[in-house]
Formats: structure tokens, C-alpha cells, sequence
């Protein structure tokens, strides 16, 4: 069985495009790719036991998927597939990836990125590197919340709705916030706002009021998740 965070991917996917599967794991999600359909996709694992239990999967799978050995997209010849799923990683390991095959990163035409950390400077890289984002969601598996996100390699304008909806914003909050999740109007986007801002709050109560340079700072964060919750209430009440 899936999890739900690797879910919610596959139900995104375009099937009938080949997949890659960057740092692949227990191999299940290639192999449900390849079960749904997707032409041959490639599991990719830098560690020997995944490696294993990917090649494993591929014997257990009704359709056929390939299992690769190697570092990040170094298995992957250049436009060798369609859509690259890069989850369950730190966001700087995501970075390292794409800035070791710079070369070959704009030959995959789809990309799926689920960073456990460095969410904002993940975003910051994308945009560098000429990546736009298409969508971002968010979801909760028991306490936590999991962010994903779907970007191409070609860049795009912001859409106009973000400075419709969220016009005290530009490109900073963007890259903090997520366009994507300004955008998406869904509970688990709004709770995972909350999240952010109880977090912020928690933090700020115990800050010494001597710290007042870090007190200002955190006061800063906590307006713009505050003005974010706002106006991303009044958006997701439109979309009703």
C-alpha cells in the first residue's frame, strides 16, 4: 500500500507517460505507476538495501518497471521520460540533484518534487534554475503535513490571480508562502497555514523580551501568515 503523501502523486500522474522514480526506496510507487499503466518506469536508488528491495518489487509487479543503480539523475538518459518524482528527501539533497545534471534536467518535461525540509529555499532554487511552479498541495498524514509540488522547466509568469487575490504580496512572500498554496483553496492548505502560524506564535511566547531584534523578526512572520490566512480565506470562500 501506498502512503497517502505518495498517493496523492500517483493520482496527479499523467500514466501514460514514462515515470522516473528519484531515490525510489521499497520500489512501490514505481511499481504502481507501472501497474497503472505507465510505460516501463524507472525506479532509480543510490543505496544498496532499496536498491534490493526495488529489484524485488520489479519481480512481485504484474507490469514491467526498470530498476536503476546510481546518483540521482545519472541513470536517466536525456529525455528518456516524461515525468520525474523526486519524494521523500531533504530539499537541499532535491538541489544537489538537479544542479549535478544541470545538463539534462530541462529534457523531462514534468517534475514532482515532496522536500521534507528547505521548503522556501527549494522554491527560491527552482525559480533560479528556470523552473516554474504549476501546483502545490498539502497533505496531513496523522500530525504532519506534506507538501508537494509540481513544476516545469520553462518559465512562466506568475498567474494573475495571485496579485488579484493577494495583492500586498510579490515574489518574497511567493517564495515563502508557496504560489502554489496561495492558490489552492482546499481545508488542508488552510490548516497547514494555522500550522505555521501556531508554530510561529509558540516560538515567539518563549523569546526573551532582551531579544528584541528576534522578537521584531518573528512579529514580521507572524503578520504575513496572518495577512496569508486572511486573504487565502476570502479566496477559498470565492471558490465555495
Amino acid at each position: 500500500m501506498l502512503s497517502k503523501r505518495l498517493g496523492s502523486i500517483l493520482q496527479r500522474l499523467d500514466c501514460s507517460g514514462r515515470v522516473a522514480d528519484i531515490g525510489s526506496d521499497h520500489g512501490l510507487f514505481v511499481r504502481a505507476c507501472a501497474e497503472q499503466g505507465s510505460p516501463r518506469p524507472i525506479a532509480v536508488e543510490v543505496a544498496r538495501g532499496p536498491y534490493s528491495q526495488s529489484l524485488a518489487q520489479a519481480g512481485q509487479s504484474r507490469e514491467p518497471m526498470d530498476v536503476r543503480f546510481g546518483y540521482g539523475l545519472d541513470p536517466l538518459q536525456p529525455a528518456e521520460v516524461h515525468t520525474v518524482v523526486m519524494a521523500g528527501m531533504g530539499g537541499e539533497t532535491i538541489m544537489e540533484i538537479l544542479g549535478h545534471s544541470a545538463g539534462k534536467r530541462c529534457s523531462f518535461p514534468l517534475w514532482f518534487f515532496q522536500p521534507m525540509t528547505r521548503h522556501v529555499k527549494l522554491r527560491r532554487y527552482l525559480s533560479e534554475i528556470g523552473f516554474s511552479i504549476l501546483e502545490e498541495w498539502i497533505v496531513w498524514e496523522g500530525q504532519r503535513p506534506y507538501l508537494t509540488v509540481q513544476a516545469v522547466p520553462i518559465e512562466q509568469p506568475w498567474p494573475v490571480q495571485l496579485t488579484r487575490w493577494y495583492p500586498d504580496f510579490g515574489e518574497e512572500e511567493y517564495m515563502i508562502v508557496g504560489p502554489g498554496l496561495l492558490l489552492n483553496p482546499t481545508h488542508a492548505v488552510h490548516q497547514f497555514f494555522q500550522h505555521n502560524l501556531q508554530g510561529l506564535k509558540s516560538c515567539f511566547a518563549r523569546i526573551p523580551e532582551a531579544h528584541r531584534r528576534i522578537r521584531q523578526t518573528m512579529q514580521q512572520d507572524i503578520f504575513l501568515w496572518e495577512k496569508v490566512i486572511q486573504c487565502h480565506l476570502q479566496y477559498s470562500q470565492w471558490h465555495r
